[in-house]
């Protein structure tokens, strides 16, 4: 599953809202972009009738928040009309919404047909929407609610950014701000799994770091430079387990992720976000796992970190498939369609290789 977010223009007293999910010919984090059409199956199968369920935080294994009211494609993107449920949590959503804490939304999705460019942007042009969730921290920042219609207060925008800035954030997904303050979540995390792990029934001295793709950057980012950015010892992952993940600013580098991250500073900052030049003896050991034929974000990235590893010499595992394309996942049927030819199911023991490995550490 994928997740891509969308812009929300204003929801009602009934938890009613409108919008627009993913403007069309825009790039994001991963360096996908969505192409005009994708959803036209989707909605032609009857999604637009039925109505897919909303989520909060694409928790889909809870109950939903409520369902969509009306879909449809126009000349910006995939319209959105929705509800949000009078439930408890519908209603601690909306209130949320009303003050202005919540304001971004996110849409699930399985790629089902799409082509490289020659700078290796996936064009998506077939997809499956799945789902629509409420979310804290989208990749978009363009995806955010900007209007409150029928409560005590309108809202402000956040973004008080130029045309040209807002653009670029767009085009090239999180930024500096965005990866501090995950990073800075992500600590926290670490800080209170192990101040609950007795309670948890969990071991303390074994609490990984997980990410996939950009989000491998930001575990590797946590977990090679947490002294660095001034986080206590307490926040250091015990372990990391890094799936397809960028690393590298060089040659090899996913462009994309590195202009959002550093903009107009690229030039000064790129060794500081390349984290195959941040290991040392001190970096968690690390699981990894690539595909040969990752054309995205190139299996380099995850062979470079592994060399800084053994220079470093820090325990690694490391899995290279034969082939695979990005954002792979878990591999199974819970994110393609089982009868998806490029599910790569075989792929999957890698679920099973990290557990085996982390209880062994």
């Amino acid at each position: 599953m994928k997740y891509l977010q969308f812009k929300m223009e204003g929801v009602d007293d009934q938890g009613i809202f409108t919008g627009h999910a993913s403007v069309f010919n825009v790039v994001d984090l991963d360096g996908d972009v969505v192409e005009p059409g994708a959803f036209a199956e989707t909605l032609a199968t009857g999604a637009a009738s039925a109505g897919v369920l909303i989520f909060g935080q694409h928790e889909d294994r809870k109950e939903p928040l409520g369902r969509t009211l009306e879909l449809r494609e126009d000349s910006i993107g995939l319209y959105v009309k929705g509800q949000i449920s009078d439930t408890t949590a519908g209603r601690d959503y909306r209130q949320l919404i009303r003050d202005g804490v919540l304001d971004q939304m996110s849409i699930g999705y399985i790629a089902l047909e799409y082509y490289i460019d020659e700078q290796q942007v996936r064009h998506l042009t077939k997809l499956d929407l799945l789902e629509i969730s409420i979310v804290n921290y989208p990749a978009n920042t363009e995806a955010r609610i900007e209007s409150y219609k029928g409560g005590k207060k309108p809202m402000e925008p956040k973004d008080t950014k130029s045309k040209e800035t807002k653009e670029q954030t767009t085009e090239t997904g999180l930024t500096q701000e965005q990866l501090q303050a995950l990073l800075e979540q992500a600590a926290e995390a670490m800080q209170y799994a192990r101040e609950h792990a007795e309670q948890w029934l969990c071991d303390s001295r074994k609490i990984a770091v997980m990410g996939f793709s950009a989000g491998g950057h930001a575990a590797a980012h946590l977990g090679t430079r947490w002294h660095e950015m001034g986080f206590d010892p307490v926040c250091r992952p015990d372990a990391m387990i890094l799936s397809y993940p960028v690393i590298t600013s060089g040659e090899f580098a996913h462009r994309n992720s590195f202009k959002c991250l550093l903009a107009e500073r690229e030039e000064e900052l790129k060794d500081v976000v390349s984290l195959e030049k941040h290991v040392t003896p001190d970096t968690p050991p690390t699981f990894l796992w690539h595909t040969w034929t990752d054309e995205l974000v190139p299996v380099e990235n995850s062979l470079m970190f592994a060399a800084a590893l053994r220079r470093a010499g820090v325990p690694c595992e490391m899995h290279i498939f034969g082939a695979g394309q990005h954002g792979l996942s878990l591999c199974n049927d819970q994110v393609y369609d089982a009868e998806q030819p490029n599910m790569h199911a075989e792929c999957a023991c890698w679920i099973d290789m990290a557990a085996r490995w982390l209880k062994g550490l």
